[in-house]
């Protein structure tokens, strides 16, 4: 990847989590949480250390149950809690300050 292209993705990420935290905030917990996914696809196309990797991949599944409401029995909106999108989007926020400070990051990996 370039760098031209790594910091456009840096970029987004530090939008979608700054929106993830504000559609907690209205109760657009299905929204956060999908939005906190972006950050998983940026930890694997950054290829980070596998702790980093492991922190967010739960993360993965969000890209769809939180858009397409026959993926489970409930609608996306209904199907999270703010407990949840709290949880999704601490752990997104977790790895991407772990990718603004890399030293830390391998020092003290992200609990999962």
């Amino acid at each position: 990847m370039s760098q031209a292209a790594a910091r456009k993705w840096l970029a987004q990420a530090r939008h979608d989590l700054t929106m993830a935290e504000r559609n907690i905030e209205i109760g657009g917990y299905d929204i956060a949480s999908f939005l906190a996914h972006h950050v998983d696809e940026l930890a694997r196309l950054l290829e980070l250390p596998d702790a980093l990797v492991a922190a967010v991949s739960d993360l993965n599944i969000d890209y769809t149950v939180a858009r397409y409401p026959d993926v489970t029995e409930l609608a996306p909106f209904e199907e999270y809690t703010e407990d949840v999108a709290i949880e999704k989007v601490a752990a997104a926020r977790a790895v991407f300050e772990a990718l603004l400070n890399p030293e830390r990051a391998v020092a003290e990996p992200v609990d999962e």
